[in-house]
């Protein structure tokens, strides 16, 4: 799906396309959250518009990098951090030099090469999501058809997607391939700023649950406006979570009298409030998400592998 998305647009028409739906998935990440991502070329200055709706969190990381090269992050702002008017409205400018017009501005490079938005929702049933539009600034470039070497830069961007994605699981913390049920502390540098959110505080581990066992997660959150804990496979693909309870948000579980949450990860359904279904997975890995979490003094989760009829 992602590799699609790379494919499918383009720096001189550029739109934010969804990246993942209920059914795709896009790679580690949050099914509590909707992704959106529009293409850019440093050759150009963008503004993009929109309104905040009222989701819990709403952050865009700008990349750099094309072709084969790594991405890495250029500038980032956060619901937070924007210039919003009364009515919820807002302005980013992405401009190489600062423009007279007002809004955020964001100086980006020659090589600029995305935008990448995270929308992160606690229940879904009463958040209204943001709106967003972009366009270049100034006189955009005349339609022509994709010449020969705009496909193949569309073709080079989608084969770097297809490989960063296929590797997850050997360059995020590889150390959870042997190190299971546990829990390591990391924040957006650690983890890479072109994949995560720069204000997101991760607390990622590894499960290895055999049929008749189940994985007791017990964890005391923070006072956040946002955390979930979300349940990935070997390579960091999320499961089913349309038919599946594969991930919880804060606004999804049955907290204990001290503001404490007892999770239990399991192949099957014991009757627990904060279930968390494998998807029949042997191992995987399991994600804490805590927005503005990373200055913030949390302790880490504790982990208890029990036989399932206890």
């Amino acid at each position: 799906a992602p590799q699609a998305v790379a494919a499918d647009t383009n720096p001189q028409l550029p739109h934010f396309q969804r990246m993942d739906t209920l059914a795709r998935k896009v790679g580690g990440d949050n099914p509590d959250a909707e992704y959106e991502f529009a293409q850019i070329d440093g050759r150009y200055d963008y503004r993009i518009r929109g309104h905040l709706g009222d989701i819990r969190y709403l952050g865009f990381t700008i990349n750099a990098g094309q072709g084969m090269t790594p991405r890495r992050q250029i500038g980032y702002i956060s619901d937070e951090m924007l210039d919003v008017d009364a009515d919820g409205n807002f302005t980013i400018l992405l401009a190489k030099q600062k423009p007279s017009e007002p809004g955020n501005w964001i100086p980006i490079p020659d090589d600029a090469s995305g935008v990448l938005v995270r929308e992160y929702i606690g229940d879904r049933a009463v958040e209204t999501l943001p709106t967003l539009d972009i366009e270049i600034m100034g006189e955009a470039p005349a339609f022509a058809p994709p010449s020969d070497q705009e496909l193949a830069h569309a073709i080079i961007g989608t084969t770097y997607a297809f490989l960063r994605l296929t590797t997850l699981h050997r360059t995020v913390l590889p150390q959870l391939l042997e190190e299971q049920n546990q829990f390591i502390r990391a924040t957006s540098e650690e983890l890479g700023g072109a994949i995560s959110g720069a204000d997101n505080l991760y607390m990622i581990g590894s499960y290895q649950i055999e049929d008749d066992e189940a994985l007791i997660v017990e964890v005391s959150p923070p006072d956040s406006r946002y955390w979930n804990l979300t349940l990935e496979n070997r390579w960091h693909e999320i499961g089913d979570y349309l038919h599946r309870p594969t991930s919880r948000t804060l606004s999804d579980v049955e907290y204990n009298e001290d503001g404490s949450v007892e999770f239990l990860i399991a192949h099957e359904d014991p009757g627990h409030p904060n279930w968390l279904d494998t998807s029949g997975h042997d191992f995987g890995f399991m994600t804490f998400r805590w927005v503005d979490g990373e200055n913030t003094e949390i302790d880490m989760p504790t982990t208890r592998l029990v036989k399932l009829d206890r």
